[in-house]
């Protein structure tokens, strides 16, 4: 049904971890320093070993609490896809409120950078500018954001894993500024 009223969608294109329930605190940063001790965590995966360019996602993170209230951490990752990699940096704080009975409600704030590039000595040759420039490396803005809520045998918690639009690829590229059909080069 919710398929019938869908006209655009769009979507996020997010690390590939399929293990996250290891280390929340990849998907949504209000599990910093959850339950009141430091965690490093090393993530190493590669996918389809035996086809070329195949993705490969290695991330280091590091969380811990600053005191009973606030935790702080850092997130490193780099995501390799084929001629496309990703590296970000985020460094995270978060607030935890303490309710009845050992209940919390916990808020998180990521904010970092992301660079990308492109390695176009993996094809065999470009010669269309327009991907030439299209494929150039960039940086930009990175962030996330989360609340979650914990008892003793409950967790839920929603996270917004993108704050800024990344800027892979510029559309002005792909966009026709001039044309003269009759004009000799």
């Amino acid at each position: 049904l919710g398929i019938l009223f869908v006209t655009n969608s769009e979507a996020q294109d997010q690390s590939n971890f399929t293990q996250f329930f290891t280390n929340p605190y990849l998907i949504n940063p209000s599990y910093v320093g959850l339950d009141g001790q430091s965690a490093i965590s090393l993530i190493y995966r590669k996918q389809w070993m035996d086809i070329d360019g195949a993705p490969t996602i290695v991330n280091f993170s590091l969380h811990t609490p600053v005191n009973s209230k606030m935790g702080a951490g850092v997130n490193v990752t780099n995501d390799s896809r084929g001629l496309f990699n990703n590296s970000s940096l985020l460094f995270t704080y978060g607030y935890n409120v303490a309710l009845e009975n050992h209940s919390f409600i916990r808020f998180g704030l990521s904010l970092g950078g992301t660079f990308n590039s492109v390695d176009l000595n993996k094809l065999e040759s470009v010669t269309d500018p327009a991907i030439a420039k299209v494929m150039s490396s960039n940086a930009s803005l990175a962030g996330n954001a989360g609340i979650s809520f914990q008892t003793n045998l409950f967790h839920l918690g929603v996270s917004i894993p993108a704050i800024f639009s990344p800027s892979y690829v510029s559309e002005s590229t792909f966009k026709i500024q001039e044309v003269k059909p009759f004009q000799v080069h």
